[in-house]
């Protein structure tokens, strides 16, 4: 059985369907209770996921290091995750 890398399979969705949407949260409330809501595409998530891997990098964050990650849910907590 092959190992399964979640992150290989951003990489190839963001090649195959580059502006599907990958990520969808809701961001506002309005006085209706109507909700608006942002996202990522494959293709931004897969740019972004490679912003926040280099910046955790340069942070010295190495393979094999245990990370906490306490983030409010928003949009980048699913790039984080993958990032790491």
């Amino acid at each position: 059985m092959e190992n399964l890398n979640v992150a290989n399979q951003i990489t190839d969705m963001a090649i195959k369907f580059p502006y599907r949407r990958a990520v969808v949260m809701p961001e506002n409330k309005d006085s209706q209770g109507n909700y608006t809501y942002t996202h990522f595409t494959f293709i931004q998530l897969e740019k972004r996921i490679n912003q926040l891997s280099n910046a955790l990098l340069k942070l010295g964050v190495k393979k094999g290091h245990r990370v906490l990650l306490f983030v409010k849910p928003c949009k980048d907590f699913s790039a984080l995750t993958f990032a790491l």
